[in-house]
């Protein structure tokens, strides 16, 4: 019987909020940072006969790449390690107008042979590799269906 009282003694108290007058205002604390953040946009277009091959045509593994160096002199040891890259794959919609589609994307193709190409991208430091790779690996047919491809990329840090 104690412990049951004790134990429902116990339950009471914790249950019951002690309140009294609010204290003092404590000192300011340290200036944080001034919450902005640094960005750059570029655009670029890989041209339908700018692709390379890595592999062998038709050959398991094998996909189209297009490697960018940055002469902007904007993808920074900095930016590539402590900051971020977004790629965007450009189209233009039914009204004309931009459309911005970010990576990775993969895309479905074909009638009768359905087949998807994945575009995809990596980075380092003053660099970016653009990527196709086609889900039934024909790499002897040119790169995204022979088309211009246009890609907005965004650095911030």
């Amino acid at each position: 019987m104690k412990k049951l009282f004790f134990l429902a003694l116990s339950g009471l108290l914790l249950l019951t909020a002690c309140e009294g007058p609010e204290g003092p205002m404590g000192p300011p604390g340290p200036k944080g940072s001034d919450g902005s953040s640094n960005w750059d946009v570029y655009t670029f277009t890989v041209k339908a006969s700018d692709w390379s091959l890595s592999g062998t045509p038709d050959a398991n593994g094998s996909y189209f790449y297009y490697d960018l160096t940055d002469d902007t002199g904007a993808l920074t040891a900095f930016v590539a390690d402590k900051g971020n890259v977004s790629v965007y794959a450009m189209y233009k919609n039914e009204a004309d107008k931009y459309v911005y589609s970010p990576l990775p994307l993969v895309r479905f193709y074909g009638e009768t042979d359905i087949y998807t190409q994945t575009y995809d991208y990596e980075y380092q430091k003053d660099k970016i590799r653009f990527a196709i790779t086609r889900s039934d690996f024909k790499t002897s047919l040119p790169a995204n269906q022979g088309e211009d491809i246009t890609y907005k990329i965004v650095y911030t840090w």
